[in-house]
């Protein structure tokens, strides 16, 4: 392991490798931590290509971190026990609770716990468990990163706000599914937003194939007060298509959706118990199930009309839902890749 403390430092490692376990070993093999920052200063890390550890790089109590174009590829995640015919219920995952940082035993490319401001760009993580994780995080602008194909999720955020994710391809985190047989998720998401992670930007990102496109939960301490949420989160013009469960998922918060497409998914949108959000939809068509909380009934486009949506399940106000007409998709697919079929 290399533990990096300080400030004002930077650790290049152009483009060499630091390797755990063999490439031919089993991913669930995998252990250990590769690179750690342990608090410091203004902290950047450049160019490593890590393989094989349970953490590709875990930071604590930094102030001003930067992952520049790292690849943390191919490190540790769990072996699965469905199979094409039948799923089992032990693959589920559950990201509830992380006051422990119960989150440790999935493993990540990069685990960010009580890190304030900086910036993530042109990382890889793929075929590991998990891709970028922020606890208790700050300030970060997260930027033109590939977080997919991975077996739990691209990015997934607890207590942390403030933060900016932009311009990312993050897809085909998912599990639970099989074509023609289950099409479950399992609780996989392309990015998750929970326990009173608020007023983070997400826009302009590549967010399909998941097992929700997004998955937002207001958090345990809310199910015990009512108070809180994860709310006042902007997500725009973002592709959540092709999920096997929730195009989105965001329950017990107030956010706003603006302009994403969703298509394909089990789900549109899930939205139980949330309050106060504003909802634009810019494209939203062809998911399976003709019922959500929106109160539309439909397998076909929304029309492109404004409605008002029925009250959600606490019967506590009402969202406002815009239907726009079909434009054309916007043109940041092009730079991300086209994943719709």
């Amino acid at each position: 392991m290399i533990t990096v403390r300080g400030e004002n430092i930077t650790v290049d490692f152009a483009g060499a490798t630091m390797q755990g376990t063999g490439v031919d070993a089993n991913p669930d093999d995998a252990v250990g931590i590769a690179i750690s920052v342990d608090g410091g200063r203004n902290v950047r890390i450049l160019n490593a290509h890590v393989r094989g550890y349970k953490f590709g790089i875990i930071a604590r109590r930094t102030h001003g971190l930067s992952l520049i174009d790292n690849d943390l590829s191919y490190n540790w995640k769990p072996r699965l026990y469905s199979v094409v015919e039948h799923e089992s219920l032990i693959d589920w995952l559950s990201f509830h609770h992380n006051e422990k940082e119960e989150w440790l035993r999935y493993g990540a490319g990069a685990y960010l716990s009580d890190v304030e401001t900086g910036e993530i760009r042109g990382n890889t993580v793929t075929q590991g468990m998990n891709g970028l994780m922020l606890v208790r995080t700050n300030g970060l602008r997260i930027w033109n990163n590939n977080f997919s194909f991975n077996s739990g999720l691209g990015i997934g955020l607890y207590r942390s706000s403030g933060n900016t994710i932009v311009h990312n391809r993050v897809d085909y985190n998912v599990r639970g599914y099989s074509e023609g047989f289950y099409r479950r998720g399992q609780d996989a998401a392309d990015l998750l937003v929970y326990e009173q992670s608020d007023k983070n930007i997400v826009a302009y990102n590549s967010m399909t194939h998941g097992g929700d496109g997004l998955f937002l939960w207001a958090g345990q301490s809310t199910m015990d007060t009512g108070e809180g949420g994860a709310n006042d989160n902007l997500f725009y013009l973002n592709d959540f298509s092709f999920a096997p469960a929730n195009g989105i998922e965001a329950t017990f918060s107030r956010n706003a959706f603006i302009r994403n497409y969703v298509e394909g998914c089990e789900y549109g949108m899930w939205g139980g118990y949330s309050f106060g959000s504003t909802i634009v939809a810019y494209e939203w068509i062809f998911v399976h199930r003709q019922h959500d909380w929106t109160g539309f009934d439909k397998t076909s486009p929304i029309p492109a009309t404004s409605a008002r949506a029925r009250c959600n399940r606490s019967g506590a106000g009402t969202k406002r839902v815009h239907a726009l007409a079909p434009r054309h998709f916007p043109r940041w697919a092009s730079t991300l890749g086209d994943h719709r079929r």
